[in-house]
């Protein structure tokens, strides 16, 4: 009898941190991103970005002259548990250049800087 006890709590549990496993990947912040050979891409499921440079990590200068600074993390690259994607944010509060641009961090001392390809 305890031993049936103990399998149906050891089920329980699995199941439990199966579920709790399945919704930390849903949440913000934890979007897989896979990185090109090369490294002149990154990959979402829906998007591409080009590589546009390596910037410092406090801020990034747009071809428009604008600054972008970093802003809330989207993911991280898949297989490297030390990066992290984050969305650049215009410093101005009205943005000339329209374009969507990720920094990643974590992976060089400089931060590598893609735009979203149109």
């Amino acid at each position: 009898m305890i031993s049936v006890v103990f399998v149906w709590a050891l089920s329980g549990l699995g199941r439990a941190i199966g579920s709790v496993k399945s919704l930390a990947e849903r949440l913000p912040g934890r979007k897989p991103f896979e990185i090109s050979q090369d490294g002149e891409y990154l990959f979402t499921d829906s998007a591409r970005y080009d590589f546009v440079g390596f910037s410092p990590r406090e801020y990034y200068q747009t071809p428009s002259g604008e600054r972008a600074v970093p802003g809330r993390r989207i993911g991280y690259v898949f297989n490297d548990d030390g990066s992290n994607i984050l969305e650049l944010n215009m410093e101005s509060e009205v943005s000339f250049c329209g374009e969507r641009y990720v920094m990643l961090s974590g992976m060089s001392d400089l931060a590598e800087i893609y735009r979203l390809h149109a």
